[in-house]
């Protein structure tokens, strides 16, 4: 299988043999890079081989793109995902982010637009989170300004558009960038 050195192509997992393939060259390749994005019938065709195969290669992903699928929870073992900086679970149907998220010491950008996040949903564990950069939550259904975000020293853009906010918090003046 020869090597693939570009991130840029979009890879998709073959559920019959477990490889990957890249349908810009159309045909199985070695990824040489640590970026995936999974194809939204790739995750519905067959959601346990694709977790399978991610969790295999945990600690060698920087970036995962999991948009535009129909995922309802961000799951426990998304922890085991050490070395991310870049999460992507936007336009989803998620209700629910477990906990475990805030093992990704790493993580600089969490992307999670246009999902069903509400306050609730939202693990206080987040304000652990001091690596992040970048965090988006817009087109969700927050109601109040998360207290968590407050918490991050090295947030430097934040995106809450597009929810139901209707005050902020005094603790905004927390924030430092």
């Amino acid at each position: 299988m020869p090597p693939h050195t570009g991130c840029a192509t979009r890879f998709v997992l073959d559920q019959v043999n477990g490889q990957l393939t890249c349908p810009a060259k159309g045909r199985a390749v070695r990824p040489v890079c640590n970026k995936i994005q999974a194809n939204p019938d790739t995750l519905l065709t067959g959601s346990a081989s694709v977790v399978d195969f991610l969790l295999n290669r945990s600690h060698q992903l920087l970036s995962l793109q999991l948009d535009h699928n129909h995922i309802t929870v961000l799951p426990r073992c998304i922890g085991g995902f050490s070395n991310l900086v870049a999460l992507d679970i936007s336009n989803n149907a998620m209700t629910y982010m477990s906990r475990e998220i805030a093992l990704l010491s790493r993580l600089r950008t969490l992307t999670a637009r246009n999902n069903r996040f509400d306050n609730a949903a939202l693990p206080k564990e987040l304000a652990t989170m001091q690596s992040l950069r970048v965090v988006n939550f817009s087109g969700n259904r927050l109601e109040e300004f998360p207290l968590q975000f407050t918490q991050l020293l090295n947030l430097q853009c934040l995106h809450l558009g597009a929810n139901r906010l209707v005050t902020l918090p005094d603790e905004i003046g927390h924030l430092q960038r």
